[in-house]
């Protein structure tokens, strides 16, 4: 399963926004294509600890190299993110749609969650909401490493209050749970 470890320091409400896709890979043998169409191949609603389809249906070689890109923490996401756009478009059409129809959803995903996310916003203390908005502004920067990004969020928690802490902990979590409760409802 993906080792999300590195992780968990930044992970306040059990909820990681850094984290491109949050659905969980196996390290299971590769499947080769079986004939999907493009239309259907793509289930953002993966179980945890199944590979995403667009992975699924490459070689090997070709998983490990997304895996590389995945776990890289030292360039910018922005780069980060055209690498893996250019490693879907290298892997072939078929791949490339897949990756894309994915990634959209994974984006919708996250819109969905961060929309249930500022409805809780609304009923936390100034402070926390403040410390919240410097957290997204640090999030929202592509232009840094996601260790970068680690670093600057548990320095400006680190600076927080105990209370703060616990209360953004809490309150957020809820949106986590929300949202992990909605995604369950389109699986079954």
């Amino acid at each position: 399963m993906y080792d999300q470890s590195h992780d968990n320091a930044f992970n306040y409400g059990n909820y990681d926004p850094n984290q491109d896709f949050d659905q969980g890979y196996s390290k299971s043998e590769n499947a080769d294509y079986r004939g999907d169409s493009v239309e259907n191949a793509v289930n953002l609603n993966n179980e945890i600890g199944k590979m995403p389809t667009f992975l699924r249906l490459t070689t090997k070689q070709n998983q490990q190299s997304f895996m590389a890109l995945e776990h890289e923490d030292s360039r910018s996401r922005s780069i980060i993110e055209r690498q893996k756009r250019g490693w879907a478009v290298r892997s072939g059409q078929n791949i490339e749609k897949v990756y894309d129809k994915f990634a959209k959803d994974v984006r919708s995903g996250k819109e969905r969650f961060m929309q249930s996310r500022n409805q809780i916003l609304i009923g936390l203390s100034r402070q926390a909401q403040d410390l919240d908005r410097k957290i997204q502004l640090i999030i929202s920067d592509q232009n840094i490493s996601r260790r970068q990004c680690l670093i600057k969020v548990n320095a400006l928690l680190a600076g927080s209050t105990d209370r703060t802490r616990t209360e953004m902990r809490e309150k957020l979590h809820k949106a986590n749970k929300n949202d992990q409760t909605s995604r369950n409802l389109q699986i079954g």
